[in-house]
């Protein structure tokens, strides 16, 4: 999962929030500013996956690829109604705070607190990059693991009676 991360850091060094910006993007790699955006959105995406996230994303890995294989429309409702809201009203801190909700509450629905908790920080890590003034004002990302496990397990432990009773033991990690 975090190959290519390794692979980036051992060739230039760990993230620095202070180095790298959306300037020193676009000059190092001679690219627009929004392709600069992007990548580093990606970048502090990434090293929040492989960096505190690590634990939490190998763990959910399962829940996690399930929303993104067939619960993507969920997410892109978010992105669609975050675009809609910037396009009428241009960007404010309250529209991203509103993404970040309707994230956190896609992941929450399929994968339990903790999948809200990784979701918000999907969304936040990136989202800073670009607007770190809006910090204060964005939901706080916390995982609540003692309301999450029993949830989790019930839902595990029905996927795989599904699969067994459907001989289909190898697709219960993609039953929500």
């Amino acid at each position: 999962m975090c190959t290519w991360s390794t692979t980036r850091q051992t060739c230039i060094g760990t993230y620095d929030p202070a180095c790298a910006t959306g300037e020193a993007f676009q000059q190092a790699l001679g690219v627009t500013q929004q392709d600069a955006y992007e990548y580093l959105t990606f970048y502090v995406t990434d090293n929040w996956e492989c960096g505190p996230g690590y634990s939490d994303m190998v763990a959910n890995y399962y829940c996690l690829e399930n929303v993104h294989l067939y619960h993507n429309g969920d997410r892109l409702a978010c992105l669609s109604a975050y675009n809609a809201t910037i396009q009428q009203n241009g960007f404010t801190c309250g529209a991203l705070a509103n993404y970040t909700t309707c994230y956190i509450n896609v992941y929450t629905k399929y994968c339990g607190a903790i999948g809200g908790y990784i979701g918000c920080n999907l969304v936040e890590v990136g989202a800073l990059v670009g607007a770190p003034y809006c910090a204060d004002q964005l939901p706080t990302c916390s995982k609540n693991f003692g309301a999450h496990k029993p949830f989790g397990m019930r839902r595990k432990l029905a996927a795989m009676r599904l699969a067994q009773k459907n001989h289909n033991k190898d697709d219960a990690s993609k039953i929500v």
